[in-house]
């Protein structure tokens, strides 16, 4: 009997130590082609691995699917991604929110001047409006505007701010979704007259950088320390730098986020 207890818990330990070897999963959403990507995480990776003493790897998800499943099935141990995935996994895979950037996300939505028949957002229910596919924040925000899901706009999937405005002059769709910040870069007063405003959302918290309960509380906390550290700071430059203006990072936490998480349930595998 000592001889078969002496045995199992080797075999606990082996088996732990091997958990242990595994490392730390790293990755964002495919917004980027796959050397940026890889510019930008991969030293975020070997600095927490130099910092920690534990081993961080950088994956790359293929596509948005792939990301979103593996994101959903709880295979990322440190993800960065806008604020409705920051709340969903905190709500769901309790994940920790621990640092982010600076400043918040707003969205207009807006149509064509001289659309006399679209002057208010409820105009829009129904008819098409040129956005991002789902999932996108900017969609969600203006679809909860609206209760009865029939009354819904249409979502004509388009990607980038000039083809959304683009789509909207040419009649593609009768309303366009995009950043407050976005919106803001038509400096052209010609092109600002071309278009209403129907809708502008609050404010929500920006992307942040999340740990998941693979990762033990005291080392959640050394990784936030270390990536609001001037070394941090270099570390993360590549990443940072795909979002112009939004300057250094600031600790954050679940109560930043914790409104958002429903923004995902009407989406297959986010209603937990």
């Amino acid at each position: 009997m000592k001889s078969f207890a002496t045995t199992a818990f080797l075999l606990v330990l082996a088996w732990n130590q091997a958990v242990r070897a595994e490392p730390f999963i790293l990755s964002g959403p495919p917004l980027e082609t796959a050397d940026r990507g890889y510019s930008a995480y991969r030293p975020i990776a070997d600095f927490l691995t130099e910092k920690t003493g534990e081993r961080f790897v950088h994956y790359a998800a293929s596509s948005w699917l792939s990301y979103v499943k593996a994101m959903r099935n709880g295979d990322y141990d440190i993800v960065f991604d806008e604020p409705h995935f920051v709340a969903w996994r905190a709500a769901a895979l309790s994940h920790v929110p621990l640092i982010r950037l600076p400043g918040a996300l707003d969205f207009v939505v807006i149509s064509r001047s001289d659309d006399d028949d679209i002057v208010k957002l409820s105009d829009l229910a129904g008819h098409k409006v040129c956005a991002g596919a789902p999932h996108d924040l900017g969609t969600l925000v203006m679809q909860l505007q609206f209760a009865n899901p029939v009354r819904q706009p249409q979502i004509q999937s388009i990607s980038g701010t000039e083809s959304m405005f683009n789509g909207l002059m040419r009649g593609l769709c009768r309303g366009a979704v995009m950043s407050t910040t976005a919106y803001k870069t038509y400096k052209d007063g010609r092109r600002k007259s071309r278009v209403r405003i129907l809708h502008l959302s609050e404010p929500l918290p920006n992307w942040a950088l999340t740990a998941g309960p693979r990762i033990p509380a005291l080392l959640q906390e050394t990784i936030r320390t270390a990536l609001l550290s001037p070394d941090g700071v270099v570390a993360t430059a590549a990443l940072r730098e795909a979002f112009p203006g939004h300057g250094q990072w600031l600790a954050t936490g679940k109560e930043e986020y914790q409104d958002f998480a429903g923004l995902l349930h009407p989406f297959y595998g986010f209603s937990r």
